[in-house]
């Protein structure tokens, strides 16, 4: 997805990794579906990467490299950075997210969108398929990047946070469901970490998750759900009408 809103999310491993929930999902029941954007839409590792790098090589504290991103990065943010050596005795967290966050939005409209996203939103769009965000990133700037890469007009309704702090969007996600009355045996959340994962559960509908974003594809796996490595990999699968 994140501390800037989607931008740092690390979920709580061992929370969600007890989680079995590997059922076959019916594609062909399928009438939402549920897009995260930073990392399953967007392609925005590497300034994620750049960004808290430069916050860490200032503060004398060893960088990661996109491996050790990827294998810490999660939600709630704060725990993640304390993970890679932030010390919010000497200085807020909330400062170090603010600083992040500029560093990201200097960067973001560099960034482009994952190979196929166009032909993917098309598809679905073509199908009478009605496609949402549920982002961590906060919603104004989410909205902005929509309209940027020219994608808004394939979204019903796009749900961010009202702030920078990324804790997670499981409440978004229950709200969502409950202000649009979406039925979650008609539901699917398309994400890139185990939060999007643990968010879906708790919105009570099935999730599947893309190898391309911010978690090592070991970590997708052991959430216990279906993990396509493109979004090619998952239109084949939706065209065969379900996954085990």
């Amino acid at each position: 997805m994140a501390l800037f809103s989607r931008i740092l999310f690390v979920p709580l491993r061992m929370e969600f990794y007890t989680m079995n929930h590997t059922s076959i999902i019916n594609f062909k029941a399928i009438e939402h579906i549920i897009w995260d954007y930073n990392g399953t839409l967007l392609n925005d590792v590497h300034i994620c990467v750049s960004s808290i790098n430069q916050l860490l090589v200032e503060r004398d504290i060893q960088p990661v490299d996109e491996f050790g991103y990827k294998d810490l990065f999660g939600f709630p943010v704060r725990d993640y950075y304390q993970k890679i050596g932030f010390d919010f005795q000497k200085e807020s967290f909330e400062y170090v997210g603010e600083m992040f966050v500029e560093l990201y939005n200097q960067k973001s409209l560099s960034c482009d969108l994952h190979q196929n996203v166009r032909f993917m939103l098309n598809y679905f769009n073509q199908m009478g398929k009605k496609q949402y965000v549920l982002s961590a990133r906060q919603e104004d700037s989410l909205e902005d990047e929509l309209r940027f890469h020219g994608i808004a007009h394939y979204f019903t309704r796009v749900y961010g946070l009202k702030d920078l702090y990324a804790y997670g969007k499981t409440d978004l996600g229950l709200q969502m469901m409950q202000e649009l009355n979406l039925e979650p045996e008609k539901t699917i959340l398309v994400g890139d970490t185990c939060h999007d994962a643990e968010v879906a559960h708790a919105m009570g509908i099935q999730s599947v998750l893309l190898s391309h974003g911010h978690h090592l594809k070991s970590r997708l796996e052991s959430c216990g759900r279906t993990v396509y490595d493109t979004l090619d990999e998952f239109r084949l699968k939706w065209e065969e009408g379900h996954v085990g």
